[in-house]
């Protein structure tokens, strides 16, 4: 005899796993295709499951789509019924806005989810009722938007049509390949992380949110800025743009100039040929002493065959770095 996980009881489907000794004795089961009476196999030293008393010709695909459509449908209407909530978690784009203000930057976080509770708008369902051309397995409606729909399709060994994808109605697939997927209905909690689950021609969103306020780190954006300092020197910090903006704040009075967006004008692969041609691109007044009418070259050989440049400046007669000249009372371009 064919053995399935799911029957019908008292008009509802029930899993085999919710049957209790008293419902076999006081109540009957029934397959929830043919109608056939079964019984409830609980005890002994095979797996809980039900069973027919006669045979039933009920292919196991039609099992599996018959059953999950029933299944999703009394989860719904139970949900619907008791107030509680049926949710879909879908992707959307996250950009943190947190420090736009401050800065002009807005963090692409990339994709993300959130939960919709879909009986909060759709409060009413059909079973295979045709609407506008198509016949879904069960369409989600809402009574005050009536335009505004959902089609739940079940897929065991037929996905849906290209027709119906492509028709702009919005559309959940979920693939049923076995009972624990059925099962899986009960939880109330349809997700597009799951393998199984497909959403089409629900619109993607793009929500903007100070979303590090809810992280413990605050904001972990990895960032180049340019900071020019009133005294003519530089810097391309690179860390945490919280943190920089922090350090910005407490030294804004020996600052001139702050550029957020410098990496969007770096072109070469190697990063100090971008932050000289980028000082160069913007006419930026710097001291730096290979900038200093004084500077002269030193070659040191060292080895056979390499040699060790480095500066000399030639009015203090001594070697020296290009930090010198931030403070340096002798420098002239």
């Amino acid at each position: 005899m064919i053995t399935h996980s799911w029957a019908r009881y008292k008009g509802k489907p029930i899993h085999i796993d919710e049957v209790t000794l008293e419902m076999r004795e006081e109540g009957e089961f029934f397959n929830v295709v043919s109608g056939k009476k079964m019984t409830a196999y609980l005890e002994g030293k095979f797996q809980r499951h039900f069973h027919h008393l006669v045979p039933d010709k009920t292919s196991k695909e039609t099992y599996l789509h018959e059953t999950a459509k029933q299944v999703f449908l009394d989860s719904y209407e139970q949900a619907l019924q008791n107030d509680k909530p049926f949710q879909l978690e879908y992707a959307y784009d996250a950009t943190c806005n947190r420090l736009f203000k401050e800065t002009g930057v807005k963090c692409k976080l990339g994709s993300r989810t959130d939960k919709f509770d879909l009986t909060r708008v759709y409060d009413t369902f059909f079973l295979e009722k045709g609407y506008e051309g198509f016949q879904p397995d069960i369409r989600l409606s809402s009574t005050k938007n009536p335009l505004e729909n959902i089609f739940i399709e079940i897929a065991v060994t037929h996905e849906s049509s290209s027709k119906k994808l492509k028709s702009g109605h919005k559309l959940i697939e979920i693939k049923i390949r076995n009972d624990e997927d059925i099962k899986a209905l009960r939880k109330n909690h349809i997700s597009v992380l799951n393998a199984n689950t497909s959403l089409y021609n629900f619109r993607k969103k793009g929500i903007e949110s100070e979303f590090c306020l809810s992280s413990e780190k605050g904001c972990r954006e990895f960032r180049k800025v340019f900071i020019q300092y009133k005294n003519g020197t530089y810097e391309f910090p690179q860390y945490y743009l919280e943190n920089i903006w922090s350090d910005i704040s407490i030294n804004h009075e020996r600052i001139k100039n702050v550029d957020y967006q410098v990496e969007k004008t770096f072109v070469y692969l190697n990063d100090k040929e971008n932050k000289e041609d980028y000082l160069k691109r913007n006419g930026l007044e710097i001291r730096e002493c290979k900038l200093c009418k004084y500077v002269a070259h030193n070659r040191e050989k060292i080895g056979k065959k390499n040699f060790r440049t480095s500066l000399f400046c030639k009015f203090l007669k001594e070697n020296v770095t290009d930090e010198k000249a931030e403070l340096c009372e002798y420098f002239r371009k």
